[in-house]
C-alpha cells in the first residue's frame, strides 16, 4: 500500500537518523567493527547493546520496506541526505539501487 509506505518510511528514516546520530557522536563506524573496540569499552554495555539492537532493527526495516515495496524513496532521502546519514554499506546499496529506481505505484 503506497499510502502506508509514504506515511511509514519517513518515520522509519527519522528514527534511524536519531539512532545513527548517537553512534556518529561516539565515532562508531558500522563498516569497520575493529575500530570500535575502544569506543565499546568506554560505554555502558547495556546501553550500547540496546542502541546497536535498535539501529539494526531500524536498518533491517528500512531495507525490507525498500526491497519489498514499489515506492520511490527519493522524495524522503536524496543524495545529500544519504551522504549526511552515511549508513552502513548494505543500507546505502538498498537505497541507491532499489529505493531510487523504483517506479511509484499509481492507482
Amino acid at each position: 500500500n503506497t499510502e502506508m509506505i509514504n506515511w511509514y518510511f519517513p518515520r522509519l528514516l527519522k528514527s534511524y537518523e536519531d539512532e545513527k546520530i548517537y553512534f556518529d557522536k561516539l565515532g562508531y563506524n558500522f563498516n569497520n567493527k575493529e575500530s570500535n573496540e575502544e569506543i565499546m569499552k568506554n560505554q555502558p554495555k547495556d546501553v550500547i547493546e540496546e542502541k546497536l539492537n535498535n539501529e539494526l532493527k531500524l536498518r533491517f526495516r528500512m531495507m525490507q520496506t525498500i526491497l519489498k515495496s514499489e515506492v520511490n524513496v527519493s522524495p524522503f532521502i536524496d543524495q545529500q541526505r544519504l551522504n549526511t546519514l552515511n549508513p552502513p554499506e548494505n543500507l546505502r546499496i538498498a537505497i541507491e539501487k532499489f529505493g531510487w529506481k523504483k517506479k511509484t505505484i499509481t492507482a
